[in-house]
């Protein structure tokens, strides 16, 4: 045991090099790469070689025009993003502040990301603002292409790999310098806001990669440091010792005063992982779920707030530790408690945990949950088990009093997540429900998805395969049952059928002139198009969600929303039917409420639709309607269409089970029946799909600018809503050929090229349909089973 004595001085912090590393502390790192990618690729598709837009250049002349004083500091400021600022700042850092891993990081991202940038500038080539605009009020010299700005990459990433050392208001002033140097770049008259943009991005990334390359320092108190902290509280320290036990805000400590009371001590960490705004806003996309009060409140706060929690909770009639003291102390909080005489559920082994233990902890989350307190962090490291088998609930940093039913009901899925780790699944639940009740159990299955969920259980979960899907079977989330599963081998027949599509498709339009469009084709148009699909898929879940008489998560939604699209590539409209319907039910809805969510949003989709072809229509006709080309190859390219929609027809008899025009005639007429009963959830529904196939239509018009000039917004409502209608009435599985081939006969029929025409729809049915189907043959098996014909058909529960 590590003993300290009374007196023992303090260990400034920041006065040694850290030597807690953990390279998987920040797994929002990767979120982080993934925004800077997303940033890049926005700013480049903003820009033009030989072209400035309306808006960046009103940005450049807004900054470029500044009165002439702000000049010499902020030509100081720039000097940061020099190509030897980073070897000058780094050798500071290591010399003076003796950190020499920050120096090094310091010096590799910065280092990096100026080399990117010079890789970058030769790859775009895009001009400095002299190129562009005359008369400009200064302009510093500066040669050579302009995107992406190396000074302000070198900023940010030195920035960015400085920030996890430092303490919130320096992290601010280091950030705030980044953002300076790019301001200055463009009020300097050598960068315009596009570059500056990007070269952000690029130091983002590289300083996060540096992250995950070499790892991010966890400050940790010493023994002598918490002996100094408690002594100035009033409490006389004997010994102390490091706690090893689960502490997710805090560093634990066992001491025992010169009395011999054993206290159990947290010194709040000021830094915790929930308090990093990407994870948050990562998990809240994902799952909708928002934790981290801890981290959004001052330490003292958080110490007071555990310490009411407590009192609280005690006054409920749960088993929780007796508060000594919470109070903060300098830059720092703890919180003092009595120790526990026993072991966290997560130190024992499995066979300890009885079902009279499992049942004894969910009577005291019951109790807990009496008196509406949510722990929001119930793990069974948060739970344990004294020497004379009475259990306590321990740590509550993420509490939260007065908690809503949902909120409480994250702490059942936690709990049950965590103990079927241990235990197994049906006995985590089946402890659960003897003690909570079926129906509280079943309300918890919305919260039982991975970002839901704590990094702890996550992590656990990682280790043991499919019990998260086992967990949700337990709870009535679907039989346990073998289901035929979304894979790549069954995209091969639909595949087959729309590659004799498209030949035909491009025989008729000709070889050459479509090897021309391709030649030609704007590919920053298609990556707009290629971005659009990326985004849609929220749509879909968010109208899902407002579907739904419970909350789901927007993010697993959406994806399962992309898988169920997929599902109708293969066997048409009846099996995504029933896999958005069996997606909802294993989400906790009830059969009757899937059933309501999944008509409203299929009806909305067809009255979006049919709403496009008219409104189309009506825009044809008001604006004068032109002569239709009826020579070839419009003959030819309709004879193609009914070929494939009837090799798409006479699939749908291949297919058991499907979805018969009697009984889409009934769910449409169940759907508008709920415009009487729900008029807002149906108009709500109704808002999601059309912004959702609104987006289908801007996607489309990126497909078409990228061949040449975009067709009137006329007819492209035509040819999409008409093909999608007709593919709807027809009953056809969803085979894409038949859309793609309908809407270039409309399109050639309106006088767009053949070439053009092919190559458009084949761009967007590239983004729609294939690399969807490609990414759902992933993701399908982290989501709700996928029901295909020919697959034995559970009942669900």
């Amino acid at each position: 045991m590590a003993t300290a004595e009374v007196g023992s001085p303090p260990v400034t912090s920041g006065q040694h090099e850290p030597d807690d590393w953990k390279r998987d502390e920040r797994r929002s790192d990767f979120v982080r790469l993934g925004l800077a990618l997303v940033v890049f690729f926005l700013a480049l598709l903003g820009i033009q070689r030989h072209h400035l837009s309306m808006l960046e250049r009103d940005v450049f002349r807004l900054i470029n025009d500044l009165p002439p004083w702000l000049l010499p500091p902020l030509e100081a400021v720039m000097q940061l993003g020099t190509r030897f600022a980073p070897l000058v700042i780094g050798a500071l850092v290591m010399l003076v502040l003796r950190r020499v891993r920050l120096g090094a990081s310091i010096m590799l991202a910065g280092t990096v990301a100026w080399l990117v940038t010079q890789e970058l500038k030769i790859l775009v080539e895009r001009g400095r603002p002299a190129v562009f605009l005359t008369d400009l009020p200064r302009e510093l010299s500066s040669g050579g292409p302009g995107f992406v700005s190396g000074h302000t990459a070198v900023a940010t990433a030195m920035a960015a790999v400085a920030a996890p050392y430092l303490p919130r208001p320096w992290r601010r002033f280091v950030w705030g310098l980044a953002f300076a140097v790019g301001f200055a770049r463009i009020y300097a008259g050598v960068h315009l806001p596009l570059d500056v943009v990007g070269g952000f991005a690029v130091g983002w990334f590289v300083g996060t990669a540096v992250h995950l390359l070499i790892g991010v320092p966890r400050p940790r108190r010493t023994p002598a440091e918490v002996i100094a902290m408690l002594g100035d509280l009033g409490i006389d320290v004997s010994t102390v010792e490091p706690g090893d036990v689960y502490a997710k805000v805090s560093q634990p400590f066992l001491v025992t005063t010169a009395k011999g009371e054993r206290l159990f001590v947290k010194v709040l960490d000021p830094d915790p992982r929930s308090s990093d705004w990407v994870l948050r806003f990562a998990r809240v996309v994902a799952s909708g779920e928002r934790r981290g009060y801890s981290a959004m409140t001052s330490l003292p706060a958080a110490a007071d707030h555990e310490a009411t929690v407590c009192l609280a909770a005690r006054d409920a009639g749960v088993r929780v530790p007796r508060v000594i003291l919470a109070r903060g102390q300098g830059a720092g909080a703890v919180v003092v408690l009595e120790q526990i005489p026993g072991h966290d559920l997560s130190a024992l082994p499995p066979e300890a945990l009885t079902d009279e233990v499992l049942q004894r902890v969910w009577r005291e989350v019951a109790q807990l949950h009496e008196g509406r307190i949510a722990h929001r962090d119930l793990v069974r490291g948060n739970v344990m088990l004294d020497a004379a088998g009475q259990v306590w609930l321990v740590d509550f940093p993420e509490a939260q009093l007065g908690a809503s039913e949902t909120t409480r009901d994250g702490d059942v899925a936690e709990l049950i997540a965590s103990l079927a780790v241990a235990v197994g699944a049906h006995r985590a639940v089946g402890s659960a429900t003897a003690v909570l009740g079926a129906p509280a159990v079943t309300q918890a299955l919305p919260r039982l998805e991975p970002f839901a969920l704590s990094p702890r259980t996550r992590a656990e979960l990682r280790t043991r395969p499919g019990l998260l899907d086992s967990v949700r079977v337990a709870c009535g989330g679907g039989p346990e049952t073998t289901h035929g599963m979304l894979t790549m081998h069954r995209l091969w027949i639909p595949a087959l059928v729309a590659a004799a599509s498209y030949v035909a498709l491009l025989w008729i339009a000709g070889w050459s002139d479509v090897q021309d469009t391709v030649a030609n084709l704007g590919w920053r148009w298609v990556a707009v198009c290629g971005a659009i699909f990326v985004a849609a898929p929220l749509l879909t879940g968010y109208a899902l969600q407002l579907g739904a008489r419970r909350r789901l998560a927007i993010g697993r939604s959406a994806a399962a929303g992309a898988v169920a699209n997929s599902v109708q590539l293969i066997a048409g409209t009846a099996a995504r039917r029933r896999y958005l319907d069996g997606y909802i039910r294993s989400c906790g809805a009830q059969a009757t409420d899937a059933d309501e969510t999944v008509d409203l949003v299929m009806t909305a989709e067809l009255v979006s639709r049919m709403g496009m072809l008219l409104a189309g229509l009506v825009m044809t006709w008001w604006q004068g309607v032109p002569d239709l080309e009826t020579g070839f190859p419009v003959p030819a390219l309709l004879l193609v269409a009914a070929a494939t929609a009837a090799v798409g027809w006479l699939a749908r008899k291949a297919v058991r089970r499907t979805w018969p025009l009697a009984s889409r005639r009934k769910a449409v007429a169940h759907a508008l029946s709920l415009t009487h009963t729900s008029p807002e959830r149906a108009l709500s529904v109704l808002g999601a799909v059309a912004a959702g196939e609104a987006a289908l239509v801007v996607a489309l018009a990126a497909a078409l600018r990228a061949v040449g000039p975009t067709p009137p917004m006329s007819h492209l409502l035509i040819a999409l809503g008409g093909a999608q209608v007709l593919v709807a009435l027809l009953g056809v599985t969803g085979l894409p050929a038949v859309i793609e081939s309908v809407a270039v006969t409309v399109f050639c029929a309106f006088g767009v090229p053949a070439a053009d025409a092919v190559v458009a729809l084949l761009v967007y049915a590239l983004f729609r349909y294939w690399l969807n189907g490609i990414a759902s043959a992933v993701t399908a098996p982290r989501l709700a089973p996928v029901h295909l014909p020919g697959t034995r058909q559970p009942t669900l529960s």
